[in-house]
């Protein structure tokens, strides 16, 4: 028989019970094609255009879920790739077209006009302030784009019109993809050393890695700092080890290890509060969050007696050095000290926010100004609390903390605007059986967006904020057997 997919459809058990994620061989091969093509494309070599461009074709026409996830890691670059990589026009810019072809061609239910018809007021608002600015909109489209690309929530309707949507496999099919991630980050960091198979991590120092110059040092034991934009997937895997899995412990080092490559405290504490602050009970909750803190103590302490790393005095696992951070800021005597808090990104938003408020605009905004080509005299700054002066000279752009930014782009009414409509996503899902999964992935970005990562206002975000609501308003509408998805849960069965 068949029903309209609820929260008990996707569990694996009768009783509710998590399984062990035990993946077949097979599994990992597609999944390993695809983000080594993305990996050879990052280091210029030719030949991954084409591995990527057979590897899509086969799993379009073949497993539609597999498209899906390796379609949006394409066009979120998440450090395989780089801006020049690409020559004509950008990943994200294509999937961006084709998010707006399934807005308007898709037939909508109920759920699907209510996103639809809210991210047209959101981004109406948005451009609405952008007038306001003294930036030409020609400049500020280049910017302002990037807060509508929530609309990649219309891929999976896309994907999968007139197609039965297994929301359990679809969460199968995530992991394999995750796991081969932070193996790759584990390999460039400590084998490696340097950016081979995630080659565009944006290392200390900007170094660039080609398949002709790599970038590497095996063997070297010098264990760089590889940044995360290809571990903000993760999120997309919280929510079903939440509910359904269980890892092995070989699979937790894994993503450990990762983590522990990335060294970027926002990164991990937005994949550990989203995990713990969605479980099923406050009381579990409560256990895990102490659990937590206690365990945090020593690690502290560990951190703080190997000592500082040359950059910015960093400790080397950057715990103990990001916790001082908040305690030295109470201390904190003048607008330099403040400067100093969060690695130096006070100092990027003090002068901006300042000449927000000189202009009293603090309303409206500057405007979504480029650091590149916003050009006017007016929005011109002098950063005095920058060491490097030749970089002194900026405009009122790039604060590396989303709601900072954002308050500078379009001010206090551009804030209301932007939680009004993330707010209204999450009540538009709020009976749903998979809402949570949305919650769950749309906190951690937001969170992430704190340190200035990933962020709720930059396609690395965007487009795993979209998947995650496409998703649940995917399996909402969608009629599936009970029994085939609790198989298949428990990986006794063929891909659908």
């Amino acid at each position: 028989m068949t029903a309209i997919t609820t929260y008990s459809d996707t569990v694996p058990s009768e009783a509710g019970q998590k399984k062990y994620l035990d993946l077949q061989l097979h599994e990992w091969l597609w999944p390993l094609a695809a983000l080594l093509s993305l990996s050879m494309i990052g280091l210029s070599f030719p030949l991954g255009y084409l591995g990527l461009a057979i590897v899509m074709f086969n799993r379009f026409f073949k497993n539609r879920y597999d498209f899906l996830i390796i379609f949006c890691i394409w066009c979120g670059n998440y450090a395989f790739t780089a801006l020049d990589n690409y020559k004509v026009t950008q990943p994200w810019n294509i999937g961006l077209a084709v998010s707006i072809i399934g807005a308007i061609f898709l037939k909508w239910n109920s759920a699907t006009r209510k996103a639809i018809i809210a991210l047209i007021i959101y981004a109406a608002s948005l451009i609405w302030l952008a007038i306001q600015s003294w930036e030409t909109l020609k400049v500020q489209s280049i910017i302002l784009k990037t807060y509508f690309f929530f609309i990649y929530f219309t891929l999976p309707l896309l994907f999968f019109a007139n197609r039965e949507f297994n929301v359990a496999y679809f969460f199968r099919r995530l992991f394999p993809y995750m796991l081969i991630i932070c193996i790759f980050y584990i390999i460039d960091c400590i084998i490696f050393n340097g950016n081979v198979l995630i080659p565009n991590s944006y290392l200390s120092g900007g170094a660039i890695s080609r398949f002709y110059d790599l970038y590497w040092a095996p063997f070297s034991f010098q264990f760089p700092r590889k940044y995360p934009p290809g571990l903000y997937l993760l999120v997309l895997i919280i929510f079903p080890l939440q509910q359904f899995y269980k890892l092995r412990t070989w699979q937790w080092i894994v993503i450990i290890l990762a983590l522990l490559t990335c060294r970027t405290l926002s990164v991990i504490t937005a994949l550990l509060l989203s995990f713990l602050l969605f479980q099923k009970n406050t009381r579990k909750t409560a256990i895990y969050l102490g659990a937590l803190i206690v365990a945090m103590v020593p690690v502290y302490f560990v951190d703080k007696a190997m000592g500082v790393t040359s950059n910015k005095d960093e400790s080397v696992l950057r715990i103990s050095s990001s916790v001082d951070q908040f305690i030295n800021l109470g201390s904190a005597q003048d607008d330099e000290d403040l400067a100093e808090f969060g690695s130096g990104r006070m100092a990027q938003a003090l002068p901006k926010l300042a000449l927000v408020y000189e202009y009293k605009k603090q309303w409206t905004g500057l405007g979504f100004l480029h650091p590149q080509y916003t050009k006017n005299p007016k929005l011109i700054i002098f950063n005095e609390y920058y060491s490097d002066v030749t970089k002194a000279e900026e405009s009122a752009a790039g604060i590396e903390v989303e709601l900072l930014q954002t308050f500078v782009n379009c001010g206090y009414l551009g804030l209301i605007v932007f939680f009004l409509f993330y707010g209204y996503t999450c009540w538009v899902v709020r009976k749903y059986s998979l809402a949570k999964f949305y919650y769950t992935v749309l906190f951690a970005i937001f969170w992430m967006g704190m340190g200035g990562f990933a962020t709720l206002s930059f396609p690395h975000g965007l487009i795993i904020a979209g998947l995650a609501y496409g998703v649940v308003l995917l399996s909402e509408k969608n009629e599936k057997n009970r029994e085939y998805t609790i198989e298949l849960m428990e990986g006794k069965e063929k891909e659908p």
